[in-house]
């Protein structure tokens, strides 16, 4: 401010009252009667002005954030509802994995269940094959001994033996 604006200290018909919420203080003055006051009616409009000027900017303002706010809201919610389509996908995905997992587990279950019983019952006939083998050549061995050795004495109820002529 230059020194000619400068207000004087108290006017005698001035009073002060709350200019706006701000807490601050005007200053009320009546009519203009000179070229002093009315340069202070000039600056109480221009302030008056300034102040409505500052509101509406301050507004404006406010209302550019609210703007960008509401953008910001949209493109989060957005934002989620993508992130839960993914998840909904992943976890789709998964569960039809693990369905097929399953499956394979349970035919390869199976498959091992079906030969390890083909594998049971092969070996069973290869035992009883290999124990017929083994007691017919027992018996195979027992009656060759029998006939190699003649000791009837051995065999009480054994058949006498015909003389050969």
């Amino acid at each position: 401010m230059t020194e000619d604006m400068m207000l004087p200290p108290a006017l005698p018909n001035a009073t002060t009252q709350p200019a706006s919420s701000y807490s601050a203080e005007r200053l009320v003055v009546a009519p203009p009667t000179d070229g002093y006051e009315t340069l202070l009616h000039d600056l109480q409009q221009r302030f008056k002005a300034l102040e409505q000027q500052l509101a509406l900017e301050q507004q404006r303002h406010c209302d550019r954030v609210e703007e960008e706010l509401q953008k910001l809201r949209q493109l989060l919610a957005a934002a989620v509802r993508e992130h839960q389509q993914h998840q909904h996908g992943v976890s789709a995905m998964v569960r039809e994995t693990i369905e097929h997992f399953r499956k394979e587990f349970a035919d390869a279950l199976q498959h091992l269940s079906h030969d390890f019983a083909q594998t049971l019952r092969q070996t069973e006939v290869h035992s009883r094959h290999a124990l017929d083998s083994l007691r017919e050549e027992m018996l195979l061995m027992l009656h060759a001994r029998d006939q190699t050795s003649a000791r009837p004495e051995r065999y009480p109820f054994a058949a006498p033996e015909e003389p050969h002529a």
